[in-house]
């Protein structure tokens, strides 16, 4: 689960700001939806955080840019070989370094590239000790279906099916990756983390019970930068009630959540 967002101008927006045809800062969604990131912070809300959130996913905003692109992309490419063994990127945490001191680039790719080099340098040196090894990881669509959590169209962070035996019959559950080196709370790294996992038993009970039965043990959530695996409590069940109460609110709430004062999104 990318959990490292900001609010940014992409690459030549001034550009494009000067043109009379300029992007809205808002976009719309009629109905309830939820990014993962969103679900798990609104489950431990206070109630005027929770009204913000709720209005962030009702209305977003279409400047935020997801971070850690290149690690994202590299590390899904060494978990998905089935050949895996210890990662070795270290050619590509040079040219990110490169790239993240090179002038000519935007601020915004900078960034991005040293953010990710980073990350990788994490991967590199932790890897080992996760465990992550002895699973039978595979991709997952690029482009995948919501869980659906009592109305709510949720977006999984889930990168990667996880495929084992359980009492000798297939199983399987997902994997998520959480790169967020910023959140420096234990305790709030945990959570999410977990909530993520069982956001990932969701998913493969709505969509992967094809290749078999959904287990919280095959539900996993990477934090990339702590090293820590975390896989979804056997009373996973608990945590999903309090997702369901947090999504019936949504659903209540949703259409009588105005819009931002500054909103110049859609018509609604």
């Amino acid at each position: 689960m990318s959990g490292d967002t900001q609010i940014v101008d992409p690459p030549n927006s001034a550009l494009r700001k000067k043109s009379s045809m300029a992007k809205s800062k808002y976009s719309y969604n009629p109905e309830p939806r939820l990014s993962a990131n969103q679900l798990s912070e609104l489950v431990n809300a206070t109630p005027t955080r929770r009204k913000s959130i709720i209005t962030g996913a009702k209305f977003p905003k279409t400047a935020i840019v997801g971070q850690y692109r290149d690690a994202n992309e590299q590390l899904l490419a060494f978990l998905q070989n089935p050949s895996r063994t210890s990662p070795n990127f270290l050619t590509k945490i040079e040219g990110l370094y490169e790239k993240a001191n090179d002038t000519a680039n935007s601020v915004w790719v900078r960034n991005d590239a040293g953010r990710s080099a980073e990350a990788l340098e994490a991967v590199q040196n932790l890897y080992n000790k996760t465990g992550l090894g002895k699973y039978d990881l595979r991709p997952l669509p690029h482009k995948k279906p919501k869980v659906i959590i009592e109305g709510v169209q949720v977006s999984s962070s889930a990168s990667c099916s996880v495929h084992g035996k359980f009492k000798q019959a297939d199983a399987v559950g997902c994997l998520s990756l959480w790169l967020n080196k910023s959140e420096t709370s234990s305790t709030v790294r945990v959570e999410r983390c977990r909530a993520a996992a069982v956001l990932s038993v969701l998913y493969a009970e709505q969509h992967l019970t094809d290749f078999g039965e959904a287990k919280p043990k095959f539900s996993l959530s990477f934090d990339v930068f702590k090293g820590a695996l975390v896989v979804a409590p056997t009373t996973y069940k608990k945590r999903l009630d309090n997702m369901k109460f947090a999504c019936e609110e949504v659903v209540i709430r949703w259409p009588s959540i105005d819009p931002p004062l500054d909103y110049d999104g859609p018509t609604i």
